[in-house]
């Protein structure tokens, strides 16, 4: 998959390609033969968005780099006043950094969510402005609006976020052109996915940190 990488644009190109070397290299002998790895291709395409860590459309980070034991938290579909200020506290509390990902619609009706988020060390991404669930199924120019009215509504309180996760954490095809347009926007991966409840009983089995800001 590597050298796919290198030599197309996506994974999807390079299987895409090899689909139709195959069958092409059949036809001569069955047509029928010739159709399965087509058929492959087509169901692979359509199954591939909800595996996104698959990097089949496009280039998903999940992991980083490191080797040692840490872990990334991530927070998605705020902010929210009745769960946001108590969610920082018991961050703080543990000494814990996470990254939000806001939804745009939601800060604008609770813009003042941003500065608790960054007063506390946190991170902010993307989750588009109106967390539509079908968004990945709408048109390249809704997609386009929806990413780049959120990161408007983030730019106004001085945020410009470098990752972006879809509602749902569903991709497409044209998801890769709508994230060029966006100077260093990456896709980022949202699972394994725990629910609030079990976060707040793994939070609150760590140490209460003492002497940090």
């Amino acid at each position: 998959m590597t050298v796919l990488r290198v030599l197309f644009p996506s994974r999807a190109h390079g299987v895409g390609l090899a689909a139709l070397a195959m069958a092409a290299c059949l036809a001569p002998r069955s047509l029928t033969a010739a159709a399965v790895p087509l058929a492959l291709f087509v169901g692979l395409s359509v199954v591939a968005p909800f595996f996104p860590r698959w990097s089949f459309f496009v280039e998903t980070v999940h992991r980083g780099p490191t080797r040692r034991p840490l872990v990334a938290l991530t927070l998605d579909d705020g902010p929210a006043r009745d769960t946001l200020p108590p969610l920082l506290e018991l961050l703080h509390a543990h000494g814990v950094k996470a990254t939000f990902f806001l939804v745009g619609e939601r800060v604008a009706a609770y813009p003042e969510a941003v500065a608790l988020i960054l007063a506390g060390g946190h991170s902010i991404g993307n989750h588009s402005w109106s967390h539509d669930p079908l968004l990945m199924l709408r048109s390249q120019g809704r997609l386009d609006g929806d990413v780049r009215a959120c990161q408007a509504e983030l730019a106004r309180h001085g945020v410009t976020p470098l990752v972006f996760r879809p509602p749902v954490g569903i991709t497409n095809p044209r998801l890769p052109a709508v994230l060029r347009r966006f100077p260093g926007l990456a896709l980022v991966d949202d699972s394994p996915t725990w629910r609030p409840s079990f976060v707040v009983r793994q939070l609150a089995r760590l140490p209460v940190a003492t002497g940090r800001a």
